[in-house]
């Protein structure tokens, strides 16, 4: 098959033995391999997770941590329990938040990929090349006319 985007100089086109990316990759294959992957991932972690496992605040090491707060200033063990606490929250949010990257990170890459090997690339204006048409807009501004005073001109001294 003739790459559609060959013309154009510089343009980004992910080939394969002189073929379009697009003229390889079925519609289809991007959402099923989406789907796949996250099922696989998500049934990995699901299944790696014991239910016995308490999470928060009540969890037995975030007890732990708790009763091992003592001093004789309620505001120092307040702050204590708090610290315990609020560590606690933020490793359980790094664990979702590497679980929920690793499903769906690679296929949003996955298809960012191929949507970009589909999409034609677009030329970029560029008004001071030669040979690029000016738009109308450009042409107005060069024709305005004479610019005003600087505003130099109208300071207190």
């Amino acid at each position: 098959m003739k790459n559609k985007n060959a013309s154009v100089p510089g343009a980004f086109q992910l080939c394969y033995a002189g073929v379009a990316m697009s003229n390889i990759v079925p519609k289809w294959a991007v959402p099923a391999l989406s789907i796949t992957w996250i099922a696989v991932v998500l049934g990995l972690e699901l299944l790696s997770f014991d239910l016995g496992d308490q999470l928060g605040p009540e969890s037995p090491e975030v007890e732990a941590r708790m009763k091992a707060c003592v001093s004789d200033d309620m505001h120092q063990r307040y702050e204590c329990k708090e610290r315990a606490i609020i560590s606690n929250q933020l490793s359980l949010f790094g664990k979702v938040s590497g679980g929920a990257l690793l499903a769906f990170g690679p296929p949003f890459g996955l298809w960012l990929l191929v949507r970009r090997a589909e999409r034609p690339p677009q030329r970029r204006f560029n008004p001071g090349s030669p040979g690029t048409p000016a738009s109308a807009a450009t042409i107005a501004l060069q024709n305005a006319g004479p610019k005003p005073p600087s505003i130099a001109k109208w300071r207190i001294r």
